[in-house]
């Protein structure tokens, strides 16, 4: 079960990427209120020095991570103007300056390629929702508000949106595009373990909701790996683990409202439609006792994170 569950999140990745969209959850049943002892933020964060980068603009240094959830993450997600932020980052020569470049960019293409050029009707696009989708009407006014942001792409000569999409596809099979937690999934799969925990750790010590957010499919990764070599110490759950990190960072401080960037997507591409999207990553989750399970989990983990207490972390 669990190889194929690896290998049809593998599958999905790819097909993300093509479909220009960045999965974050499915949406069910409502959420239990948050906790009220989850702190409303990480803690101070720690200046961290400039990460390094070689010739053709990729860090070379992981063991270092500025901080960029309330600099560029958070401007993404509330921005009306997403051609903006891709233009503002594109041709940053920190990698996860260009994670956001990628995700602006693929926020809108190539689902808004039209085939004359330019962009496509957005009616075009809703009116291929299934018919009997109990929230075909949501999912087509989340594509609607996600065209207004994509909008400002709209007198960009055709040849160049396929040029550019080609490029931010290229930018993030390499890694050049990549946050801090791709590239130590990267890493890890690739058979270097020691270097994606160094990313790990580094994402762990900016206390950047950013980064931390972003280490969810390497966590999943490295717990179901050491699932398969150590049958005797196995971890429960490294789905829920995993997920953990991402609540962590919407409860301390990444941008995870209704009308985020994110909640559009996960609206308009899996019809999760409902509350903010820690509510959705909830609401993804099958029964009451997961639900319970993760939140309890994200409570030890953000305690782990103030305190860079790796080992608490399993890194």
């Amino acid at each position: 079960m669990r190889v194929t569950l690896r290998a049809g999140l593998t599958l999905f990745a790819i097909a993300a990427v093509m479909a220009g969209y960045y999965f974050w959850g499915r949406t069910d049943e409502p959420m239990n209120p948050m906790p009220a002892s989850m702190p409303a933020t990480l803690g101070p964060t720690a200046h961290q020095d400039p990460v390094t980068t070689s010739a053709d603009g990729t860090s070379n240094n992981p063991g270092k991570i500025q901080p960029l959830t309330t600099r560029v993450f958070n401007p993404l997600q509330r921005t009306a103007d997403l051609r903006s932020i891709y233009e503002q980052y594109r041709d940053s020569k920190d990698t996860s300056e260009r994670n956001i470049a990628y995700l602006a960019w693929s926020a809108c293409f190539p689902t808004f390629i039209a085939a004359q050029g330019g962009m496509v009707p957005v009616e075009d696009v809703t009116a291929a929702l299934p018919a009997n989708d109990p929230n075909r009407e949501l999912r087509a006014a989340a594509y609607r508000a996600l065209w207004g942001r994509c909008k400002g792409f709209s007198d960009m000569a055709r040849d160049r949106l396929l040029a550019e999409t080609q490029k931010q596809r290229d930018a993030w099979m390499s890694g050049r595009a990549h946050a801090p937690g791709d590239s130590a999934a990267q890493a890890h799969m690739a058979g270097s373990s020691q270097q994606a925990l160094t990313i790990a750790r580094a994402a762990v010590a900016s206390q950047d909701p950013y980064a931390i957010g972003s280490l969810r499919e390497f966590v999943i990764h490295y717990w179901w790996d050491h699932n398969d070599n150590h049958p005797d110490d196995q971890v429960d759950r490294p789905d829920l683990r995993a997920l953990a990190f991402s609540i962590v960072a919407c409860q301390t401080g990444l941008e995870c409202g209704a009308g985020s960037l994110t909640a559009m997507q996960q609206c308009a591409n899996s019809g999760a439609c409902s509350g903010t999207v820690l509510d959705r990553y909830l609401q993804s989750l099958p029964t009451q006792e997961d639900r319970d399970a993760v939140l309890e989990e994200s409570r030890r983990i953000a305690d782990a994170i103030r305190a860079n207490d790796y080992k608490a972390l399993g890194l």
